[in-house]
């Protein structure tokens, strides 16, 4: 990552999957604009994607949820911080742990997407703030 001073992006956004499809493209053109190679700008994105999603279709159904993600580029760290106002869940303690021994036809679904994000990132950090879910992710 290129970077001299340290730098912060934001997004915000209500409207459901066309929202993150903006946030998406907002978040690949500030992760570019850092300095940042695809590969790294990718797992940035799969963060976003899976973490909104996930609120999405578990947080509050038929509802509009809002957004905020927040990028901070210093180097040689990124933080990406996304705040929704939907019911809390903490995705850490409360999505199943999958089992990877299992045969695929027996596993369960749930808990994968986060299992992937833990590791693929330094740090992942829950906490519910004046109404709001914050997830912290380092990488």
């Amino acid at each position: 990552m290129i970077i001299s001073t340290p730098q912060t992006f934001h997004f915000e956004f209500s409207n459901g999957k066309p929202g993150l499809f903006d946030a998406l493209h907002q978040a690949e053109s500030a992760c570019h604009k850092c300095g940042m190679d695809d590969k790294q700008t990718y797992l940035v994105q799969l963060c976003i994607e899976e973490l909104i999603t996930n609120a999405l279709n578990y947080g509050q159904p038929n509802h509009p949820i809002h957004f905020h993600i927040s990028l901070e580029f210093s180097a040689p760290s990124v933080t990406l911080v996304i705040k929704d106002d939907a019911h809390p869940f903490n995705p850490l303690t409360e999505s199943p742990v999958p089992d990877l021994e299992a045969d695929i036809e027996h596993r369960t679904i749930g808990g994968l997407g986060i299992h992937i994000l833990r590791s693929m990132t330094k740090s992942m950090q829950y906490d519910y703030v004046n109404y709001h879910n914050l997830m912290t992710l380092t990488f």
